[in-house]
């Protein structure tokens, strides 16, 4: 079996990252609006329509065991829904590039489970390469000190357990990628937005949606806007880290993640129209020197 290309994989991790951390910022807008959890419910409704509609045109349905789709949806009521549900609760405290600093932290859990559960070894310049984006990592930290003055523990808190759910969907997911090879990642995606929006049904009595009197208090350009940022945010953003999680080495790839916060950081630049920091401009400089190095 031929090794997978390294600039297709990780290339589609950046794409995917870059759309999540763009989308983050106006995540974090509606998400004070209305909430962090009518957020979640709207990108998931939208990001399952649209992997339905893509597969069912153009590609058709492989035969899939009812385990695999179960653990699929298991994937997305973790990662998709009670995960994004703390992420997005997070953002509006913190910020979504303050946030999403946190899932810095998920090399080293995908490094040692990758180890242990696929047999995934360490290349030399993979190592250096997480390294180098550890520091950008640390640097972003700094940065983002340095203007807020404090931390804010709880938020933190949130944060970091959205970050280990994350990771053990990404880990489920491999999993079904792994038994169920003839599956496309558009359809391990359609299971996992399925499994969220149950979950949010699930969830709706204790935590109401507000799903129809959320819409309606918007305006009709932000509805557009929700709908875009939920297309770019979930449905993209998760068919190009699909196509990654089903090839990559995993440490690797959630290193790259660097990508989501330091995008979300620079966009907010642009609409606050400030200069980036002296630490986002060494961060943006290294990340670009980690990524050459992983994909040569």
């Amino acid at each position: 079996m031929s090794s997978p290309d390294p600039v297709f994989v990780y290339g589609s991790a950046l794409i995917s990252n870059l759309c999540f951390g763009l989308s983050s910022v106006y995540y974090t807008e509606f998400s004070k609006k209305i909430s962090p959890i009518w957020m979640n419910c709207v990108k998931a409704i939208v990001a399952t329509l649209a992997f339905f509609i893509t597969i069912q045109m153009f590609y058709g349905w492989n035969e899939v065991s009812t385990k695999a789709i179960l653990m699929a949806m298991g994937s997305g009521f973790l990662g998709l829904c009670l995960a994004d549900i703390l992420l997005l609760r997070s953002y509006t405290v913190l910020g979504a590039g303050r946030t999403l600093l946190l899932f810095g932290f998920q090399p080293i859990l995908f490094g040692i489970f990758g180890y242990i559960l696929f047999s995934q070894g360490f290349m030399l310049k993979n190592g250096v390469a997480i390294v180098i984006l550890m520091i950008c990592l640390g640097l972003f930290a700094l940065e983002r000190r340095q203007l807020t003055g404090q931390w804010d523990g709880k938020a933190f808190g949130i944060a970091l357990l959205a970050m280990f759910m994350d990771a053990t969907g990404v880990l489920i997911t491999r999993f079904v990628f792994e038994s169920q090879p003839q599956l496309l990642p558009l359809e391990v995606n359609f299971y996992r937005a399925l499994g969220a929006l149950l979950g949010f049904l699930i969830l709706s009595p204790l935590i109401p949606l507000r799903l129809f009197s959320g819409f309606k208090s918007l305006t009709g350009r932000d509805r557009i806007r929700v709908v875009i940022i939920s297309l770019t945010g979930c449905y993209l953003a998760l068919m190009f880290y699909l196509m990654a999680v089903q090839k990559a080495h995993l440490a690797t790839l959630s290193a790259l993640s660097i990508f989501g916060p330091l995008s979300a950081s620079l966009l907010e630049c642009v609409l606050e129209k400030r200069m980036p920091s002296w630490q986002q401009t060494i961060a943006t400089l290294l990340f670009v020197g980690a990524v050459v190095l992983v994909l040569r």
